[in-house]
């Protein structure tokens, strides 16, 4: 007797978040709604699901979504310049000057960007750093467009703001 599913990945490496590390060569992915219902090598798994979508994934790598702590989206239009420099000499010479020309619709569009390179790169939860710029704010629904999960803030300098942090962030997903 076979179970039904949504969707069967069949054929691909499988990189398992597993504390012992568990790789699986061939492996199979039986998906329920937003579930993972199963997941194991293709030739045990498959023969005991239908599915109403199978994903033939030969060759591809399947892994766990990666979660990026530090990112500043409203950003993503000022990439590239400066990238020779230092740190502190970009911060100076690039990014600060330009910050104040971008206007709100140009940080919610480069936060759209920003969201779709990071999933894909992989990334499916983002914790965003919305600072320096009065119009950063905007960008917080970008993640809501593209499908990822994160968490949206402000960067707080003092005791007295990061005692009111709780009224600033956003949660998004």
């Amino acid at each position: 007797m076979t179970r039904s599913v949504d969707l069967l990945v069949l054929g691909a490496t499988i990189v398992t978040a597993r504390p012992d590390g568990l790789v699986i060569d061939n492996g199979a992915i039986a998906v329920s709604g937003d579930r993972i219902v199963d997941i194991g090598p293709r030739d045990a798994l498959e023969p005991g699901y239908s599915a109403a979508r199978t994903l033939a994934a030969d060759g591809a790598l399947v892994f766990a979504g990666l979660v990026d702590t530090h990112t500043h989206l409203y950003q993503t239009l000022l990439k590239g310049l400066g990238d020779d420099l230092p740190l502190m000499e970009w911060l100076d010479a690039c990014t600060l000057p330009s910050i104040p020309h971008l206007t709100p619709r140009m940080c919610y569009v480069a936060a759209a960007l920003g969201c779709i390179e990071s999933l894909r790169s992989g990334c499916t939860t983002l914790f965003d750093y919305m600072v320096d710029h009065p119009n950063a704010d905007v960008s917080g629904g970008a993640p809501l467009v593209s499908g990822l999960a994160g968490r949206i803030c402000i960067g707080l300098a003092t005791a007295s703001a990061r005692d009111s942090a709780a009224s600033i962030s956003t949660r998004v997903e």
